[in-house]
């Protein structure tokens, strides 16, 4: 039955379900520019009424607690949108430095390069005479190694700055899962005395919301209020537990980079599945994207070498080459055959001869062999003996793996006839040496002697106006040297450009589509999680009425009271 005192009791649940509202709203407005802040709700029910023959009597309010009001499906799509946004974010930067590479279009790209070289050629077979545009040839080819040198250079620099983002990248995933264990264990303390962690909660998703832009995740919540992450169908973070990712260098990525970092469980060693974020995005650029720049622009360089001294070296120029000649290229193994895999020298090699010619003083043929050259079996040290056993000419492999040839003193050499490539594979009287874009240079035997740059054929220097070696490395231009002799090596490199270009668009516009979905869905969660002012302005009012209307049937029950304490008296 009620009783004054009831009346009071309501009052007062009354006044702490006010109270409670108005510290909540007060809660939620302080933190209106908290980043990742849930606003909060105080959850009201009423207490069990009092039963009476005539009918049930309420009790008042009652607080069923302080709820975040927060939806789950939308964290779970924002997060995995924030994981493809960090890929293709990340992708965005790292494109545009490559494209910075090229510089194109641009006076000083090395397309500009390129088209400067060949001109050069093309002034060269109509004056192979002429001191100055000999020299104004071997300009261009430095220019040309160096602009190659520089995009093989900074090509490596982005994958380098790819890879030291990848390991500091690492230790705060780490931090990232260690403060998530963490906070399941405040969480799980807390909500099993029946509260609700709502600020601790909020913390966690400000955590799981980084974790997923770095490295895409799935996450699930136990009973307990506990949250496992996994990455693929490894557990990341279980519970109060966590696993360290580590980060060490793998030289099966690229041989030439002993130095990249693969990512793995710091426990048992095994590779991650990494599927997603900003740390997909980097892998991918420095793994593919710009390894595959890397092996164009090499692809590039070895054309360029290949056809060119392919020409040269079974040339000749002004005066026969004389004292000690040593070739462009470095052999691992100099006991290998010339096409062996295991030489890692990219230059084709067929069955077939090249000749040695051998002059004496007055330019007369004193000497002359053929060396045969058989594929799979034909060594640089072979070749070195055959060479060795001419009467005015000496040949041995240097420790660098170089073939190394010297004419007796007051005779002079050159080669002739090629038909096997092997002095393309061995360096030798080529206008380049190296291998790929890190390697080329202008062959040091002709840095001083422009009287060697091959302009012609045959054996008689007296004929010093024969340019049919340097019509033919000017007509290199309109060949398909490159890509395997499907591409010109301007139209190659012109087709990369254009290719990196559209890969770079395309990312462009995939960063485009993602910033939007990710907005969308951050306005989404900012609707229903976000702090309203004029709503909680207007609910701080509402919850003041409650307070007062509260107040006043405790102060009217008090009087009542009154009333019958003085009437018994």
């Amino acid at each position: 039955m009620g009783t004054l005192f009831s009346a009071l009791h309501i009052g007062r649940n009354g006044l702490m379900v006010a109270q409670a509202q108005l510290d909540t709203a007060g809660h939620n407005i302080a933190n209106i520019n908290t980043e990742g802040y849930s606003r909060q709700r105080v959850d009201v029910t009423t207490w069990q009424p009092n039963y009476t023959y005539y009918g049930e009597l309420g009790r008042g309010p009652k607080i069923a607690g302080v709820n975040r009001v927060r939806e789950e499906f939308l964290d779970k799509v924002y997060r995995t949108q924030m994981a493809s946004l960090g890929q293709v974010d990340v992708q965005d930067r790292f494109y545009t430095r490559l494209e910075d590479i090229f510089q194109e279009p641009g006076e000083q790209s090395f397309g500009a390069r390129l088209s400067a070289f060949f001109e050069a050629l093309s002034e060269f077979s109509s004056n192979v005479e002429d001191p100055s545009v000999r020299e104004a040839l071997l300009s261009e080819t430095r220019a040309i190694s160096n602009a190659l040198n520089e995009t093989a250079r900074r090509i490596e620099v982005v994958r380098s700055n790819a890879n030291e983002e990848i390991r500091n990248m690492i230790p705060e995933i780490n931090a990232l899962a260690e403060r998530i264990a963490e906070t399941n264990v405040s969480i799980r303390r807390i909500e099993a005395n029946g509260a609700r962690a709502n600020d601790l909660r909020d913390e966690r998703d400000r955590l799981l919301d980084r974790l997923s832009r770095l490295v895409k995740v799935s996450y699930r919540e136990r009973d307990n209020g506990e949250v496992e992450v996994l990455l693929g169908d490894e557990q990341l973070v279980n519970g109060d537990r966590w696993r360290a990712l580590t980060a060490t260098a793998d030289d099966t990525i690229d041989p030439d980079r002993p130095d990249l970092l693969r990512v793995r469980w710091a426990d048992t060693g095994q590779n991650m599945l990494i599927v997603g974020g900003e740390l997909r995005g980097l892998l991918i650029m420095r793994d593919y994207v710009a390894a595959d720049y890397r092996d164009r622009t090499d692809e590039i360089a070895r054309a360029l070498i290949e056809s060119v001294n392919g020409i040269h070296s079974q040339g000749r120029g002004l005066a026969p080459l004389s004292g000690t000649i040593v070739g462009g290229v470095r052999r691992t193994d100099p006991t290998l055959a010339l096409d062996d895999p295991a030489g890692d020298v990219p230059f084709s090699l067929q069955n077939g001869s090249f000749t040695v010619n051998v002059f004496d003083a007055a330019g007369a043929l004193a000497e002359t062999l053929t060396i045969p050259v058989t594929s799979g079996v034909t060594s640089a040290q072979d070749i070195a003996a055959a060479i060795d056993g001419m009467a005015n000419l000496s040949a041995n492999v240097d420790a660098d793996g170089r073939l190394v040839v010297t004419s007796a003193t007051g005779f002079g050499f050159a080669f002739a006839n090629d038909t096997s490539g092997a002095l393309v594979s061995l360096g030798m009287n080529g206008l380049f040496s190296g291998t790929d874009a890190e390697t080329i240079r202008l062959s040091d035997h002709l840095e001083t002697n422009l009287e060697w740059i091959s302009s012609g054929y045959g054996t008689n220097f007296r004929l010093t106006g024969d340019n049919r070696a340097a019509l033919a490395m000017q007509a290199l231009r309109a060949s398909s040297v490159a890509d395997s002799g499907r591409q010109t090596l301007e139209g190659f490199y012109q087709a990369t450009v254009a290719r990196l270009g559209i890969q770079s668009r395309d990312n462009s516009a995939s960063l485009q589509v993602e910033q939007g979905f990710a907005q969308d869905f951050d306005r989404r969660r900012e609707e229903v999680s976000g702090v309203n002012m004029d709503e909680e302005v207007t609910n701080l009012i509402a919850y003041e009425r409650a307070f007062q209307g509260s107040a006043r049937i405790i102060s009217i029950a008090d009087r009542l009271l009154e009333v019958l304490v003085n009437l018994g008296a």
